[in-house]
C-alpha cells in the first residue's frame, strides 16, 4: 500500500508536531497559489472534505476519505477488490494523524503542470495501519478542488522518510474536494 495514501496518504502519511502553523498564502482564489498550481498553503486551503480512489500498486484500490481540520487529518480508507473502488470490501480502517504546513517545497511538474508545493509534515495519533508517532514528511498541493500528494514511490531517495526526502513528484490521482 503506497504510503502516500496513508498519509493522507497519505496527505498523504503523510509529524511528531500538533497543529498547523499559517503560512503565507497567494491571492488565488482557488487555493492554488497562482500559475503552475501549487503554491504555498495555510490551513484554511485544505480543511474540508476530500476523497479519491486510488490504485493500490498491489491489484486492488481504496477509496479514501480524508477530512482535514485546522489541526487534524482523518481518513477513513476501504480496500475494494474490483477496479474503480467497486466490487468486494477488502478490508477497512482509519487513521488520525496531527500536521504542520512548514514552508514551500519544489515538484518536477510533471502532474498538471504543477512545480511549487507546500512541505506537510505529519505524525500517526492513531491508526489501523501504521505505529503511533510515525512521522512523514511530504510535499503536496491543491489546484482547483483537487488536493495532489507526493508520490513517496516514484523515487527511492524521495521517500517522505526526512524533510530532505520529500517527494518531488505528485501522485497523479487527486483526492476531490467534496
Amino acid at each position: 500500500m503506497k504510503k502516500n495514501i496513508i498519509l493522507m496518504a497519505f496527505l498523504l502519511l503523510t509529524a511528531g508536531m500538533v497543529g498547523c502553523s499559517s503560512s503565507s498564502s497567494s491571492d488565488s482564489s482557488d487555493g492554488s497559489g497562482g500559475s503552475g498550481g501549487g503554491g504555498t498553503l495555510v490551513a484554511g486551503d485544505l480543511t474540508g472534505t476530500w476523497s479519491g480512489c486510488q490504485n493500490d500498486g498491489e491489484g486492488g484500490y481504496l477509496g479514501v476519505t480524508v477530512t482535514i481540520t485546522s489541526s487534524n487529518i482523518d481518513l477513513a480508507i476501504t480496500a475494494y477488490q474490483g477496479a474503480n473502488c467497486t466490487g468486494t470490501i477488502n478490508d477497512s480502517g482509519s487513521e488520525t494523524l496531527s500536521y504542520t504546513l512548514s514552508g514551500s517545497c519544489t515538484l518536477d511538474g510533471a502532474v498538471a503542470g504543477i512545480t511549487s508545493g507546500t512541505a506537510l509534515d505529519t505524525t500517526v495519533i492513531t491508526s489501523d495501519f501504521n505505529p503511533q508517532g510515525e512521522t512523514t514528511y511530504d510535499c503536496i498541493a491543491v489546484s482547483g478542488n483537487n488536493l495532489y500528494v507526493g508520490d513517496d514511490t516514484a523515487d527511492p531517495a524521495r521517500d517522505a522518510s526526512a524533510p530532505d526526502k520529500r517527494p518531488e513528484t505528485l501522485d497523479d490521482t487527486p483526492f476531490v474536494k467534496q
